[in-house]
């Protein structure tokens, strides 16, 4: 195991502890702006945070590498189906967290019971995701080639 991804599992570690059993209670975002940096063919980037709140009300701002305390005193909006588009059949609220699993490229995934994973990338600007374990993962927890 390398160095950075030694001090990354170091530094999740601590948080593992404070969601995993939590129910989540809601996923918010911040402000996204009116975009940066316009490239032709990919419209403009948008970076927000990500916000997780669990059922003792407490808030955490996670991103593709890192989770810290969310703090902050920053207007969110809540993450909905229909404001992020995600289908309907995925269920993320009152669910429990059971695990923050991270990936060979150091990127984090937030599990739910119900295999629900949630993660925020940054590829581009910032994009939020939530999708099923088995689409991402195997029955080995490694992660899929997506190709």
């Amino acid at each position: 195991m390398n160095n950075s991804r030694a001090q990354l599992l170091s530094e999740i570690e601590p948080y593992k502890s404070l969601l995993v059993g939590k129910k989540l209670k809601n996923v918010f975002f911040t402000h996204q702006g009116e975009g940066t940096v316009h490239l032709e063919g990919l419209g403009s980037a948008y970076y927000f945070s990500t916000i997780l709140e669990t059922e003792d009300k407490k808030k955490y701002c996670f991103g593709n590498d890192w989770i810290t305390k969310w703090d902050a005193n920053e207007h969110l909006y809540e993450v909905t189906h229909e404001n992020w588009r995600i289908p309907r059949n995925i269920k993320y609220r009152n669910i429990a967290i059971i695990d923050i699993l991270i990936d060979d490229d150091d990127e984090i995934y937030i599990r739910l019971e119900n295999d629900v994973l949630i993660y925020h990338t940054m590829d581009y600007g910032d994009k939020l995701f939530f999708d099923e374990y088995s689409t991402l993962f195997d029955k080995n927890g490694k992660l899929l080639n997506e190709e």
